[in-house]
């Protein structure tokens, strides 16, 4: 069972990046912010309410960057930007990776552009951990400690049941796997939860 060909914008990669690595993080960032705010305007200390700035628009995007240069470039992570279809290998799912075909081409077709695949990326079913459910897509944490992930969005499927049925799978392999339910609920299928469950 194959996908269509979709991808995620950069946007999308960095809020789920943010959810995977993020929050603790930003938490305590926050906290830090309205603790130097506070003190600065009881203290009246300006110094203090200029370090909060500092936080906020210094460290805060470095925090970003850091997401993106360090989980984002993974190639567990990265093949998710690009024009790829998935499918169900012997020993794991297979991304297929797409190259847009260029209008020289004697056969473009405009409506048709990603038709080209250059590359296969295959990940083994032993290393997917237990996935997060949203109301129209999971994410499956790829890796040891999750440092990759792939996204399969609902609207990648002809319809919902082929959808399911394709998750279903995954869930099979992690239970036979015995990946300990740490990122997720694995046994959750997209029909029974229309919530995100992040932990």
């Amino acid at each position: 069972m194959d996908t269509s060909i979709f991808k995620m914008s950069a946007a999308q990669m960095l809020s789920h990046l943010y959810w995977l690595h993020g929050r603790n993080w930003s938490i305590f960032l926050l906290l830090t912010i309205i603790c130097l705010t506070v003190a600065g305007i009881v203290a009246s200390d300006l110094r203090l309410v200029i370090c909060a700035l500092i936080v906020l628009f210094i460290v805060v995007p470095m925090l970003m960057a850091m997401l993106y240069i360090n989980f984002g470039l993974d190639p567990d992570c990265a093949f998710n930007v690009l024009p790829h279809s998935l499918r169900h290998g012997a020993e794991g799912i297979e991304a297929c990776i797409f190259a847009a075909s260029s209008p020289d081409d004697d056969d473009y077709d405009p409506e048709h552009p990603y038709r080209k695949e250059y590359t296969v990326k295959r990940i083994s079913y032993d290393e997917l951990l237990p996935y997060q459910v949203a109301s129209d897509s999971i994410i499956v944490p790829v890796g040891p400690h999750g440092r990759g992930f792939i996204y399969i969005p609902a609207s990648a499927f002809d319809n919902r049941a082929r959808f399911e049925a394709f998750v279903n799978e995954i869930s099979q392999h992690i239970a036979r796997h015995g990946v300990p339910n740490k990122r997720g609920t694995a046994s959750s299928s997209p029909a029974s939860s229309s919530t995100s469950k992040r932990k």
